[in-house]
C-alpha cells in the first residue's frame, strides 16, 4: 500500500519515488473493478476535502487523495516511477510554473500529489472539472484558476493575472498546455501559456514528462473511463528548470525538447515537428510497453 508519508518522505528525500505494481484484485471484470475503486477512493477524498475546517486541512485532504489514485493504479497492476525531482532542488516549494504533457484523465489526479508533497500549489483547470462531484471539491482545496475554454484570449488575461497573484504568494501553478487529453504528443499543440505565465511573474518554468498510458482513453461520455492496461507503468520525470532569464522561444523550446525526448525513449507516440523539417508520422502501436 502506498500512504502520503511513505510518498511524500520519498520525493523530499530522494527526489524520486519507485513502487513496484502488484496485481492485488480479481482480474474479471479488471476495468469495471479499477473504476469502482477509483470512484470510490475519490467519493472519500472530495467529501474530506468539503467537510475540512481551513484551507490547509483542505488541501492535505487533496493530497492524499492524490496518493490514493497512485495507491489504486498500483494495485491493478501498474508499476509507480516517479523520477528526478532532485533537479527543481532549489525550486521546489517555491513559486514556479510547471507545464506537463497530456495523454490520459491520470494526471489531473496524479500530477498535483507530486507537488502538494512540496508545498502550495494551484492546477489551471476547465470550469466543468470543478463542477463535477467530489472531484470539484478537491480541486477547489488548490485555489484553482478555472477556465471556460471558449474565449482563448480570456482565458490567457484570466491565467496570466490570476496565476500571477497565486506566485506572488509563493505558490506554484501547475497546467497542461495542450488542454485536451490526446493518446500522443503533438509539440505543435503545446501551447506558450506556460512561458507567457513564468515570464511575467519572473519566475522557473519546470517541464514535466508524464507517461500515464496505463489508462487509455474513452469513448464519447466515457472518456474519462477507459480501459486500464495493468502492463503498462506510471512514468513521471521532472527536467530541469528553466530560468526566466532566457527568450521566450528558447524557453518554450526547451521544455518541449525534454517531453519530447523523454516520451520517444518510453515509446509514446509523438508527432514530429514539420516547421523543423521532419514529417515523419507518429509511431502509433500502443500494445505493449517499451
Amino acid at each position: 500500500m502506498i500512504t502520503p508519508s511513505d510518498f511524500r518522505s520519498a520525493l523530499l528525500d530522494t527526489g524520486s519515488f519507485i513502487h513496484e505494481g502488484r496485481q492485488t484484485a480479481p482480474r474479471m471484470f479488471l476495468n469495471l473493478r479499477f473504476h469502482c475503486s477509483f470512484v470510490r477512493r475519490l467519493a472519500r477524498g472530495g467529501k474530506a476535502a468539503r467537510l475540512a475546517t481551513n484551507e490547509a486541512a483542505a488541501y492535505e485532504e487533496a493530497f492524499k487523495t492524490s496518493v490514493d489514485m497512485f495507491d489504486n493504479v498500483a494495485q491493478f497492476g501498474g508499476g509507480i516511477d516517479i523520477t528526478h525531482f532532485e533537479r527543481a532542488r532549489g525550486v521546489l516549494g517555491k513559486p514556479a510554473v510547471y507545464v506537463a504533457n497530456h495523454l490520459s484523465p491520470l494526471e489531473t489526479y496524479l500530477l498535483p500529489g507530486i507537488l502538494f508533497s512540496f508545498g502550495n500549489m494551484s492546477v489551471v483547470a476547465k470550469t466543468s472539472l470543478l463542477k463535477m462531484p467530489y472531484l470539484g471539491d478537491i480541486l477547489r482545496a488548490s485555489r484553482p484558476i478555472a477556465l471556460e475554454r471558449q474565449e482563448p484570449k480570456k482565458d490567457l488575461l484570466q491565467v496570466l493575472e490570476q496565476g500571477e497573484v497565486l506566485l506572488r504568494e509563493g505558490r506554484a501553478i501547475l497546467l497542461f498546455p495542450e488542454g485536451t487529453r490526446r493518446d500522443v504528443f503533438d509539440p505543435r499543440r503545446f501551447n506558450t501559456l506556460g512561458e507567457k505565465l513564468s515570464s511575467r511573474a519572473g519566475v522557473p518554468l519546470v517541464p514535466v514528462a508524464a507517461d500515464t498510458r496505463f489508462q487509455s482513453l474513452g469513448k464519447g461520455v466515457f472518456r474519462d473511463f477507459g480501459p486500464i492496461r495493468p502492463n503498462f507503468n506510471v512514468r513521471i520525470e521532472c527536467g530541469e528548470p528553466v530560468p526566466p532569464g532566457l527568450s521566450a522561444k528558447e524557453r518554450h523550446a526547451q521544455c518541449i525538447s525534454f517531453i519530447r525526448e523523454r516520451l520517444q525513449a518510453w515509446g509514446v507516440p509523438v508527432i514530429q515537428d514539420t516547421a523543423r523539417g521532419d514529417t515523419r508520422p507518429p509511431t502509433t502501436n500502443i500494445k505493449d510497453p517499451p
